[in-house]
């Protein structure tokens, strides 16, 4: 579980470093579950929220991988969103019961007109996550932040990354048949066991490129695959975003309707 839900005010992780703390800083997921204002901490292998309270026991902390992190962006679009924030979407979905509730409606209730199938067309596996500072002026300098932090956990599919290239090295041998040479007259027979000696040694070094090509060869796959499943996950944002303003536009006009009876 990258994503966890945990009580109190966490520490960080052994050997993890926090790069940036800001205070104020109000946590959303999925656009409209706002878990309140808190401490955003952003560390070398986590980023953190803790919440604000007078009360110990009313403490918690999200604590998220950065493994999780599909994307992260500078969002200033008032109308995707009602607060400028660093938007992140996870690659990992959230239990329901740790999530807050939905703001203005409780969890079981609907707006009218609104299908239940079409929440059931919801991402699942996905989470988005909206950390949005009071002071909006930090949001490239918190950007510039994670992404480094980021750059330091490394997808683990990525772990069987290329080894480079072995080393020629030096061959002491060379140097004692160069010597030989010049003081010994050297049999043809040895020669050419010699050169069936390279012979083989550059088809092991063949081999071994081989293998090393394969290896980027599968790299790349795999690059490839994850950028198209972030671009299906980005495309599935943005439909739940239209759907969302749909079902904004049809509270409005329910609104107005109820205005003109009245």
């Amino acid at each position: 579980m990258t994503i966890r839900k945990l009580v109190g005010a966490v520490q960080p992780e052994e050997e993890e470093e926090i790069r940036f703390v800001q205070e104020n800083v109000t946590l959303c997921f999925d656009n409209n579950r706002f878990a309140g204002k808190g401490s955003l901490r952003v560390g070398t292998k986590n980023v953190y929220w803790t919440s604000t309270s007078s009360e110990a026991q009313n403490i918690f902390t999200y604590s998220i991988n950065y493994q999780a992190i599909v994307l992260h962006a500078v969002s200033r679009d008032l109308d995707a969103f009602s607060l400028p924030c660093i938007y992140c979407q996870l690659d990992e979905s959230i239990d329901e019961s740790l999530l807050p509730e939905v703001e203005g409606q409780t969890t079981n209730t609907r707006m009218e007109g609104e299908d239940e199938d079409e929440e059931d067309e919801d991402e699942e596996g996905v989470t988005e996550v909206r950390f949005c500072p009071e002071d909006e002026s930090i949001l490239n300098r918190l950007f510039e932040i994670i992404s480094e932090c980021s750059a330091l956990n490394p997808d683990p599919a990525s772990d069987d990354e290329e080894r480079g290239m072995l080393g020629d090295g030096f061959d002491s041998r060379d140097l004692v048949l160069n010597h030989l040479e010049n003081i010994l007259q050297i049999s043809p027979q040895f020669y050419s066991q010699e050169q069936e000696g390279e012979q083989k040694q550059n088809g092991t070094q063949n081999e071994e490129e081989e293998e090393e090509e394969e290896r980027r060869k599968k790299k790349e796959e795999r690059r490839k695959k994850k950028e198209e499943r972030r671009k299906k996950k980005e495309e599935r944002r943005k439909k739940k975003e239209e759907r969302r303003k749909k079902k904004e536009e049809r509270r409005k006009k329910k609104e107005e309707r109820r205005k003109k009876k009245e």
